[in-house]
């Protein structure tokens, strides 16, 4: 409950801007927090990777729509992982497609670095460079990739 009041204060008093037509982002970035701690805490303690934690941060509030969209709610996936089979039994269908279950937040931000991190290449030299090889590479719907990465140069400016 606690929740969904703080949701609502700040979706009535933060206006949310639409960069592309299936991508919602308010830019005053709005985090909701869980019990103990809030998804940033859980992202920076769990990355033991290379991607830079804010790169993982930033990719998160895009994916869950601050951390607040229903597969994220439902399904513990703030990364909007896909599942590719259909009978998979960690599999939620969604508005656009089957999304991977998880059991736990911190599963599902472990099996997100799993899949970012293949994305490493050595062409990467600063965080930005993140952003535009995993929008070209797939990680968004190939007619959004140049919206995907300057939704993701925004959102990592203001965090």
């Amino acid at each position: 409950m606690k929740k969904v009041i703080i949701f609502l204060i700040f979706y009535f008093v933060f206006p949310t801007t639409f960069i592309t037509s299936s991508v919602p982002v308010n830019l005053n970035i709005v985090l909701i927090v869980d019990s103990k701690e809030s998804m940033k805490e859980k992202i920076f303690k769990l990355n033991k990777s290379i991607i830079p934690n804010k790169v993982l941060f930033t990719i998160g509030i895009i994916e869950s729509g601050h951390f607040t969209s229903s597969i994220f709610r439902q399904a513990n996936n703030a990364y909007g992982i896909k599942c590719f089979k259909k009978t998979h039994t960690k599999c939620k269908k969604g508005k656009e497609g089957y999304f991977k279950y998880y059991s736990s937040n911190e599963d599902g931000i472990k099996d997100a670095i799993r899949i970012i991190e293949k994305y490493w290449s050595p062409t990467i030299k600063k965080d930005e460079d993140w952003f535009k090889r995993i929008s070209q590479k797939g990680y968004c719907a190939p007619n959004e990739s140049k919206a995907y990465y300057t939704l993701c140069k925004k959102v990592y400016k203001k965090i």
